[in-house]
C-alpha cells in the first residue's frame, strides 16, 4: 500500500471508533488500540511522514475523550524517544501498543474489584448514560437493583442487561437509591484538584437528582486532564462541576 492509499484507508479502517456512540470511552481506547497495532501490521509503509501523518488523524479521531488522546499521546512520546536513540520501528511501536493494552485491562480488573468492594452494601444503585466500567461492577455484585431516570436512554440499555430494574422520574431518584454510579468521559483537574467531569446526558440532571447521596465515580487517569476539554452538544456530552457527594475511585 503506497502512502496515498494509506491515508485514503485511515477513514474508512477507523469510521466504527469515530462515528460509534453507543460504546464508553474505555471500550472505544482499547479497540482503537487493537485497530491500530493491526494497521500497522498490514501496512508495509511506515516512515516518518506516514506516522505523524497518522498521529494526527488519530488525534483528531474523537476530540471529545480524554482516555483516547492521552493513550494517543503516549504513543507519540515514545516514538519520539525511539527517534532520539536512532531506533524505533514498526515492531517496537506495535509492541508498545500491546503493552498499553495489557497494562490498562490490568488496571481495569482492579477498578472493578474495588467496585465491587465499595457497592456491595447497597441494595439500589443508581446509574446514568453507560459505561462498561460500572457495567463490568454491577456484573460482579449480582442481586442489586439498578435505579435509572425515565428520559436515560443509554442507562436502559445497560439496566436491561441486568434485568432488575426501576424507572423514576428526577424527584424521586434520591429516595428510590441507596447511592449513585457513574463513569466519566472526562476528569477535568485545577491545581490538583476535580473540577468538573464530562460524562453522557443526562449525567447533571443524575448528580442534582442525587441530592445528598454518595456518588461515587469510577475511572483510569488516564480520563484526567488540565485544563478545558472542548465538548459538542451533538456528542451527547455535559459538564457537571464537582459536588461534595462525589467520590472518584481512580487507578
Amino acid at each position: 500500500m503506497d502512502m496515498d492509499g494509506v491515508l485514503e484507508h485511515f477513514e474508512m479502517f477507523f469510521s466504527d471508533i469515530r462515528y460509534d456512540r453507543e460504546s464508553g470511552s474505555s471500550e472505544l481506547t482499547e479497540r482503537l488500540l487493537f485497530k491500530m497495532s493491526e494497521f500497522l501490521k498490514m501496512c508495509d509503509y511506515f516512515d516518518t511522514e506516514f506516522f505523524e501523518r497518522f498521529i494526527e488523524f488519530l488525534q483528531g479521531i474523537r476530540p471529545d475523550m480524554a482516555m483516547i488522546k492521552n493513550t494517543v499521546a503516549k504513543i507519540v512520546s515514545f516514538y519520539k524517544e525511539g527517534r532520539t536513540r536512532g531506533e524505533i520501528s514498526k515492531h517496537q511501536i506495535v509492541s508498545f501498543i500491546y503493552d498499553i493494552i495489557n497494562y490498562l485491562k490490568e488496571k481495569r480488573r482492579i477498578i472493578i474489584e474495588k467496585g465491587v468492594d465499595i457497592l456491595s452494601p447497597y441494595q439500589s444503585i443508581a446509574v446514568v448514560s453507560y459505561s462498561s466500567l460500572v457495567r463490568d461492577i454491577i456484573s460482579g455484585l449480582g442481586g442489586v437493583k439498578l435505579i435509572i431516570l425515565e428520559v436515560d436512554m443509554h442507562a436502559l440499555r445497560l439496566a436491561r442487561t441486568f434485568g432488575s430494574f426501576e424507572i423514576c422520574p428526577p424527584e424521586k431518584l434520591c429516595v428510590m437509591a441507596d447511592v449513585g454510579v457513574m463513569g466519566a468521559d472526562a476528569i477535568i483537574m485545577h491545581e490538583e484538584k476535580v473540577s468538573f467531569i464530562i460524562n453522557g446526558i443526562p449525567s447533571g440532571l443524575f448528580v442534582k437528582s442525587m441530592g445528598e447521596k454518595p456518588i461515587y465515580i469510577f475511572a483510569e487517569r488516564e480520563k484526567i486532564i488540565s485544563g478545558d476539554l472542548q465538548i459538542s452538544e451533538k456528542e451527547n456530552f455535559e459538564k457537571i462541576s464537582f459536588v461534595p457527594n462525589m467520590n472518584f475511585v481512580l487507578l
